[in-house]
């Protein structure tokens, strides 16, 4: 029984409680953030070490194990750490029920959770000898939905504390959502930039490729830092996306023709996507006026009704004034 009430204690003040610890939406946030670096990081180290045969250095200044970059990717493994200890002690509430048993929480994160691939993700920085292990990083974009969840729930946090010009919750949601589309849509950008460098750069000198045959008029990509090169890569995905596609920079083999085919049917997405979110935003805010105006017009009947039942007593001037703009707001 003593052993059972001791285990209770501990339990007590290892468990962390999501919704009263202090600190737990400071870690979130920091857990948000290292998600958001790790989708843009890992995709772009994945394609140095298809190219360099290693994630952290090549023929560029920009990557090194003494760069800033192997640095940010040397704490957000520190970050990944922690976080898989912090989940095996933060309870989980399963419609408003709390679970703080430690065995179970272990059991939820370790079979229902993600524990595996947080795990394999880490075995670059175990054995960092083993350069191919670099690709199983690409597991921690799974959490890729895990951050959508966190960035609304921050972004709507920030919203109702700045108190946005008196806007409503549906005003809100909508700068959440657009917010989160841009995000979103940066890291397709990203992810598509990332496989049109690997092709520029790919085959070694010899090999013919959008990067080292550029039109005339244009200056050399291949000879410029990687960052540079990345830039260009950014900035065609951004162009064929869009649609808009300036010719500036084509493909010149087949697998980049079948690449360019890829992005462009993907953009006829992104553009479907985009008008459909526009028209469904002006006829919300259509409905949402159409339905003001009617509760309007019911309310001036209703008021019009209470002043002819007493005639004798009209309603102030100033108490339908406020009846109404509490309606509208």
């Amino acid at each position: 029984m003593e052993g059972k009430a001791s285990s209770d204690c501990c339990q007590q003040y290892i468990i962390i409680d999501p919704r009263t610890a202090r600190f737990y939406s400071l870690w979130q946030f920091i857990f948000t953030v290292a998600i958001f670096f790790e989708l843009f990081i890992v995709p772009f180290f994945c394609v140095c070490l298809l190219v360099f045969k290693t994630p952290y250095w090549g023929h560029d200044e920009i990557i090194g194990k003494k760069s800033p970059i192997y640095v940010l990717d040397l704490c957000l493994d520190i970050v990944w750490i922690i976080s898989i200890f912090t989940k095996f002690i933060t309870a989980i509430y399963n419609q408003e029920k709390r679970e703080k048993d430690w065995k179970i929480l272990m059991r939820e994160y370790i079979f229902k959770g993600l524990f595996i691939a947080d795990l394999l993700s880490l075995a670059p920085r175990f054995y960092p000898h083993k350069e191919e292990f670099y690709f199983l990083k690409l597991l921690r974009l799974l959490r890729f939905t895990e951050f959508q969840k966190n960035f609304d729930m921050f972004m709507n946090s920030l919203l109702v504390k700045i108190n946005l010009k008196n806007g409503s919750k549906q005003t809100n949601q909508k700068v959440t959502f657009f917010c989160i589309f841009i995000v979103d849509l940066l890291f397709v950008i990203h992810i598509f930039a990332c496989g049109w460098l690997y092709y520029g750069m790919r085959d070694g000198e010899g090999a013919t490729t959008w990067m080292k045959e550029v039109p005339d008029g244009h200056p050399d990509i291949y000879s410029k830092p990687l960052f540079t090169k990345f830039i260009c890569a950014f900035y065609w995905v951004t162009a064929t996306l869009t649609t808009v596609g300036y010719g500036d920079y084509l493909g010149k083999s087949v697998n980049e023709y079948l690449y360019t085919m890829v992005v462009e049917f993907f953009g006829f997405i992104v553009f479907g996507i985009i008008m459909t979110l526009m028209n469904n935003t002006v006829a919300t805010d259509s409905g949402q006026s159409n339905d003001i105006t009617q509760v309007m017009e019911r309310v001036d009947l209703w008021l019009v009704a209470l002043d002819r039942l007493k005639s004798s007593k009209p309603i102030p001037k100033l108490l339908y004034t406020n009846i109404k703009e509490y309606i509208e707001t």
